[in-house]
């Protein structure tokens, strides 16, 4: 007969951890290209090291990147503590909220930011927007992705034509790269090489 083990005694503290604990949503970030995006929320977090960072959290309806699928969780996220990271969140404010910069005072930009009570997510939660990316290269030679966003309503906007841009993420096997340049492979004789 099998022997059953005795319950684990600190499965109370785990069962407390996980309920406290808050879920995750494994996003991507945006990568170069055009997008058409549902926004799911906005938030304003700190990362591990309390540094403030907004997050613009979305479900991509369609793209002219072929590294994402419809349905995919994308994320744009915004250093704050950085000499553009309020500029690019006030530009975004500006962008999706319909106001302009001089009406975004403190108390509107709080009230923009503040989740709706009821919902407990952003407002701008269900919006639709049209997402431009594209990579930069700094003086030092490293790269960042530039990132704006664009209101678009389903009803009156006409979508972009996602097919007929230049496509971007493609991913290309080996043998295409080949044939595309009409390169072969060389053979190579291996049983006389000494392992």
């Amino acid at each position: 007969m099998a022997k059953i083990a005795p319950p684990d005694p600190n499965i109370d503290f785990i069962a407390s951890l996980v309920a406290n604990a808050n879920t995750m949503t494994a996003s991507r970030y945006f990568e170069q290209g055009t997008y058409l995006v549902s926004i799911e929320n906005c938030k304003i977090r700190s990362n591990r090291q309390g540094r403030p960072r907004a997050i613009v959290e979305c479900t991509l309806i369609d793209s002219n990147n072929a590294a994402f699928d419809a349905g995919s969780n994308l994320a744009w996220v915004v250093s704050l503590d950085t000499d553009s990271g309020p500029s690019d969140l006030k530009t975004w404010l500006v962008a999706m909220s319909g106001l302009s910069e001089r009406d975004m005072t403190d108390s509107e930009i709080a009230k923009q930011l503040r989740p709706d009570p009821a919902t407990g997510v952003s407002r701008f939660s269900g919006r639709q927007a049209i997402v431009q990316a594209f990579t930069k290269t700094t003086k030092t030679g490293g790269s960042f992705t530039v990132v704006s966003f664009k209101p678009f309503d389903p009803n009156t906007d006409k979508a972009p034509n996602f097919k007929a841009m230049t496509q971007r993420g493609e991913t290309t096997s080996t043998d295409e790269v080949l044939a595309k340049n009409n390169w072969s492979i060389p053979s190579i004789e291996t049983e006389s090489i000494p392992f």
